[in-house]
């Protein structure tokens, strides 16, 4: 039971490590390159996104075992700094994509056929992202070239 609980604390570290590295090249320049394509921003997104699950998972996974073994918490609050980090960028980038494809759709309908409540329903949405982003991603310039929109 002792090596058990050993090899918990020991695992620790690892996952926050990995986390930590995963933090680093979550900053990867192509996130705040307003030029890059947002499907290949939001592919490399989801690919980190569902590597950080794996470890959001193993932490959960180790929290369980130390409380069954009666052994202190570890506290992993990086892990949920991330996940919000990560559903921000990835939210913003939907909706670069996203407002791109709803901008084109709107201008070639039209006056009288488009519908003012759901258009007003779409660019306040994109509007709670984008304030989102400016507040979470400082110095990401994003979130301000899509409100510019």
């Amino acid at each position: 039971m002792k090596r058990f609980g050993a090899d918990i604390e020991a695992e620790f570290p690892q996952v926050k490590k990995a986390v930590s590295k995963l933090r680093v090249e979550l900053d990867n320049t192509l996130v705040s390159d307003t030029s890059e394509p947002a499907d290949k921003v939001i592919a490399f997104l989801k690919e980190h996104a569902a590597t950080l699950e794996t470890h959001q998972t193993r932490a959960q996974e180790l929290e369980e075992y130390q409380v069954v073994l009666g052994l202190p918490l570890t506290e992993f609050g990086l892990i949920e700094e991330v996940v919000e980090e990560v559903n921000v960028k990835l939210d913003l980038w939907q909706a670069v994509k996203n407002w791109g494809t709803a901008t084109k759709t709107w201008e070639a309908m039209p006056l009288e056929t488009v519908d003012a409540e759901t258009l007003e329903k779409e660019v306040t949405a994109y509007n709670r992202t984008v304030a989102r982003a400016i507040q979470r991603l400082p110095g990401n310039p994003v979130g301000p070239k899509l409100r510019e929109r």
